[in-house]
C-alpha cells in the first residue's frame, strides 16, 4: 500500500507528523510526499488507485483532497483559519464533506470545527484529537519580569494584533513575539516598549523567553504545535475565552482563574496528554481502522 503525505508545501509534508510517519514506517507502507502538486501524482497512478492512500494536512491541500471523492484518504483539518466565520467556505466543506464520504477519514483538531461538522453532517467517520501534538522542554525560566511568549507567523500577526494588544493593556506584561522579525506598523506606536520579536527559532527555544504562555485569539487554527509545546512543557497559559471554548480545552478539569476574557490555565497537562506520541498514536490508530475497512470494501466488492 502506497500512502501519500502531502500539505500546503512539500516541506510541510516532510516535517510535520514525523512521529506518525515513523509508525506507518515500521509497518513497511510505501511513504511518499508531496506538496500541492499532489493531484498531478494520483493522475500518474489512476491505474493502482486501490492500493494508494492520501493523507492530506493543512487547508489547501485539504480543499485540493476533497475534489477527489475516487481516492482513499484520511484529512487532518489543523483549523478553518481565516475562513472559519465565511459561512459560504463552511458550506461548501459541509458539502464536500458528505459529498466525498464513503472512501474519507475526517479528524478535526479544533473541537468548535468538530462540532460543527459533527452537527451539520451527522458523519460517522468524522472525529476530533487535540492537535499535532508536544515536546516537553525542561529550562530554567527567567521570574524576574512578568513576560509571556506569543508564537505567530507573519501572515497571521494582523489578524491576532488586536487581541494581543488587549493583553498588554490588561496585564501591563512584556510580551515576546516568536515567529515575526519585527512588530510592523499596527504596533509600533502602541506600547511598544513592552514588545519585543525574536523571529524564528529552534522549538526548544521558544519557551524560554518568558514566564508564561500566550493563545490570544484571531486566526481560527486549532491547538497549535506551540500551545501543545507549553501545555507538556508545564507552562503557565493565558488563553482567550474564544480560544478556550473552540480548543474545547473547557471539557477538562483544568485549574483555571479568569480575568475578564482572559483565562489563566495552570497544571494543563494533568487533564489532557497533547504529548506528540501520545497524539500520533491515536492518529495511527484512526486511520489503520480505517485502511483496514477500506480493505475490508474491496473484499467485499463494495
Amino acid at each position: 500500500m502506497k500512502i501519500f503525505f502531502v500539505s500546503d508545501s512539500l516541506e510541510l509534508a516532510t516535517t510535520r507528523r514525523k512521529k506518525l510517519i515513523e509508525l506507518f514506517n515500521k509497518e513497511k507502507f510505501q511513504i511518499k510526499f508531496f506538496g500541492l502538486t499532489f493531484p498531478l501524482q494520483i493522475l500518474a497512478n489512476l491505474n493502482s488507485l486501490n492500493d494508494l492512500y492520501l493523507v492530506s494536512s493543512n487547508l489547501k491541500a485539504n480543499v485540493l483532497h476533497l475534489f477527489l471523492p475516487f481516492v482513499n484518504g484520511a484529512f487532518i483539518f489543523n483549523g478553518l483559519g481565516r475562513y472559519r466565520r465565511n459561512k459560504k467556505f463552511r458550506t461548501l466543506i459541509l458539502f464536500l464533506l458528505i459529498f466525498s464520504s464513503k472512501l474519507k477519514l475526517f479528524i478535526f483538531q479544533s473541537y468548535a470545527d468538530y462540532r460543527y461538522f459533527k452537527r451539520f453532517s451527522n458523519l460517522q467517520n468524522l472525529f476530533q484529537i487535540n492537535g499535532t501534538g508536544g515536546q516537553r522542554f525542561v529550562y530554567e525560566r527567567n521570574p524576574k519580569f512578568e513576560t509571556a511568549t506569543c508564537v505567530t507567523r507573519p501572515n497571521k500577526i494582523d489578524l491576532c494584533y488586536k487581541c494581543i494588544l488587549e493583553f498588554i493593556d490588561k496585564f501591563r506584561f512584556n510580551v515576546v513575539l516568536v515567529g515575526v522579525a519585527d512588530v510592523g506598523k499596527k504596533l509600533t506606536h502602541h506600547n511598544s516598549d513592552k514588545i519585543f520579536c525574536v523571529g524564528r527559532v529552534n522549538n526548544n527555544e521558544t519557551l524560554t523567553f518568558s514566564k508564561y504562555f500566550i493563545q490570544p485569539t484571531g486566526y481560527g487554527e486549532g491547538i497549535s504545535q506551540a500551545l501543545c509545546d507549553a501545555v507538556v512543557s508545564e507552562v503557565d497559559i493565558y488563553i482567550h475565552k474564544d480560544e478556550y471554548i473552540r480548543t474545547g480545552f473547557y471539557r477538562y478539569k483544568i485549574s483555571i482563574k479568569k480575568f475578564g476574557r482572559w483565562i489563566l490555565m495552570n497544571g494543563v497537562s494533568k487533564a489532557v496528554n497533547v504529548e506528540d506520541c501520545h497524539l500520533s498514536k491515536l492518529y495511527y490508530e484512526l486511520i489503520i481502522q480505517h485502511l483496514n475497512n477500506v480493505d475490508l470494501r474491496k473484499q467485499n466488492g463494495i
